[in-house]
């Protein structure tokens, strides 16, 4: 996310990793967003109970260690931070996938692996978590001159760069 004058210090991105239906633990059509639920109470309690988001430094988390300490790069989620390992909330295969994607982005923008960028998470609705099946003028076919959009849900990890 970008502020309007984009003067900020840490250059923000967001970080998705696709979940498909295969990934949820049942069959009812809403399990995208017992999932979501999931991870954000997970990171809720991670965070404090008290809004604070749960963060990590890159380092950590490819480590699979609790943040306990800020490098260079600090956060700026208000209302505030509290050091987690992010791992600890995460299925193994986004967290893995996330893994993987951090290091892939490196070899496109130097310094998107740096020890010290901050992930801060989760947010989980870059889309819908429900799949509303459409007609052939995309149309749902359940709620008539309901047109709706979107394809499925994602994991969200807002992430910090310096951007000095």
């Amino acid at each position: 996310m970008s502020k309007f004058a984009r003067d900020g210090k840490n250059a923000n991105s967001a970080v998705l990793v696709n979940v498909t239906p295969e990934d949820f633990k049942g069959e009812s059509p809403l399990e995208g967003l017992y999932f979501q639920r999931e991870l954000e109470e997970k990171a809720f309690e991670l965070g404090g109970k008290n809004y604070f988001a749960p963060i990590q430094r890159v380092e950590d988390f490819m480590n699979n260690r609790k943040t306990d300490c800020l490098g260079d790069i600090k956060p700026t989620y208000k209302p505030g931070i509290t050091y987690s390992n992010l791992n600890e909330i995460l299925p193994k295969f986004v967290a893995d996938t996330l893994k993987e994607g951090i290091k892939y982005f490196d070899t496109k923008v130097k310094g998107f692996a740096d020890n010290d960028a901050i992930m801060t998470g989760v947010e989980t609705r870059s889309s819908s978590p429900v799949k509303v099946t459409r007609n052939e003028e995309l149309m749902s076919e359940s709620v008539i001159g309901l047109y709706p959009c979107g394809e499925g849900p994602r994991i969200c990890w807002w992430y910090n760069v310096c951007c000095c």
